[in-house]
């Protein structure tokens, strides 16, 4: 009987940690069990890096390539286009050598001008 009780605990708290927190062991961000951060550059979608996302600054590599467009979608249909369920204003910049990720400097009410890397999705 005790095992049964300690299992069925164990389990609970199982679950309850379960979509709470991302792979890096924090908070989540805002909405994104509803609308995961995605911004499309040329045509190619790039989604917030799971993980350690947020820098320290731009790769010196990094240039300047659009402000950011914002829009409640689910998903972003136009160039420049960032979606999510926060309000963000902001700059995009990518790597002329890498298009594996851009970077976008945002400000949203819990970060100002904070870098945070987009890694593409895959096709």
């Amino acid at each position: 009987m005790k095992r049964i009780i300690f299992g069925l605990t164990a389990l609970l708290f199982f679950l309850a940690g379960c979509g709470s927190s991302s792979e890096s062991g924090g908070p989540t961000l805002p909405g994104a069990d509803e609308i995961y951060p995605t911004v499309m550059v040329e045509g190619q979608l790039y989604e917030w890096r799971r993980g350690s996302a947020i820098l320290d600054k731009l790769p010196d590599s990094s240039n300047y390539e659009a402000n950011i467009e914002h829009s409640n979608e689910k998903i972003p249909t136009g160039n420049y286009e960032f979606v999510s369920t926060f309000d963000v204003t902001g700059e995009i910049y990518t790597n002329p050598d890498d298009n594996s990720c851009v970077y976008l400097l945002i400000s949203t009410d819990w970060i100002q001008e904070g870098v945070v890397a987009f890694d593409k999705v895959s096709d």
